[in-house]
């Protein structure tokens, strides 16, 4: 059985080298492109990605605030577990498609 403190050392060990994975990808990648975007299209995109890791971060604060409503409705750990595993399972399965159909289809 693991400790909490070696699950964290586990964890934080994994998630800094898919970090660390991710930035060399993104460098190396970065030269091969041809940058021909104007700088009004290069500001939009900027300022949709600050509206947006906010708009990520309200989401993430509300996950323990959900999990306290369903406890307050007298749910037990376990429906509440499934819950959360149907709602996240949900997105994954419908959201590799939905987006593209929304795309397609407006």
């Amino acid at each position: 059985r693991f400790s909490p403190a070696s699950m964290d050392s586990y964890f934080g060990g994994r998630f800094l080298a898919l970090c660390v994975g991710a930035g060399l990808l993104h460098f190396r990648s970065r030269g091969s492109q041809s940058d021909n975007t104007t700088n009004e299209f290069k500001e939009f995109q900027r300022k949709y990605a600050i509206v947006y890791m906010f708009v990520v971060c309200a989401d993430w604060l509300q996950g323990p605030y959900v999990y306290a409503l369903y406890d307050h409705y007298k749910f037990t750990q376990q429906q509440i577990g499934v819950l959360f595993i149907v709602g996240f399972g949900s997105s994954a399965i419908f959201g590799t498609f939905v987006g593209s159909l929304a795309d397609k289809y407006g």
